[in-house]
């Protein structure tokens, strides 16, 4: 499995919120079906070509908190990355907002709101190309909605971040 983390804020039905919060180390494929059925996708494995690859696997995570109607889970592992992108190009009736670095130098950036507008992009760092990372940022955060932004502040700004970190070394 290669690398990859980050944060994914999710939001599907009772039944699929119930069984992910009991989810230990990991979530199991048969609930990313489920999420993926409730999100309107009819085959988890035909969605994405290295989906099959990880057929039966759990779903490596870090974490994951309940906060108000969404799940935030702190995903390990690249199958994430190959799970969030048909989520957000062919999914409706959830939301999923978060990004995946990549240990290859690439990140994505996934969101599906409430309305059915959703985003993917890509920055890869590694390419040799040239990119804006901050107009990529700007419009990935344009289609999260204000106060879900606000709700989960250390998932949409790394400036907040910054600072948190600043004040924990002043305190020491």
């Amino acid at each position: 499995m290669a690398e990859a983390w980050g944060s994914i804020l999710m939001k599907s039905s009772d039944e699929v919120m119930a069984a992910l919060e009991e989810s230990d180390d990991g979530v199991s494929w048969d609930l990313i079906a489920r999420l993926f059925k409730d999100a309107g996708i009819e085959s988890l494995k035909d969605s994405h070509p290295l989906l099959s690859f990880s057929e039966g696997s759990e779903f490596p995570h870090e974490g994951l908190e309940r906060s108000g109607e969404f799940i935030d889970i702190t995903v390990f592992g690249d199958e994430w990355m190959h799970a969030m992108q048909p989520l957000v190009k062919l999914g409706k009736r959830i939301e999923l907002y978060g990004s995946i670095f990549h240990e290859h130098g690439a990140t994505e950036y996934y969101a599906l709101n409430k309305d059915g507008e959703s985003f993917f992009g890509v920055i890869d760092y590694e390419s040799g190309e040239e990119f804006d990372e901050e107009s990529m940022i700007k419009e990935w955060l344009s289609f999260v909605p204000n106060e879900v932004q606000e709700a989960f502040p250390g998932i949409f700004s790394a400036e907040d971040e910054d600072e948190d970190e600043d004040e924990d070394e002043d305190e020491e």
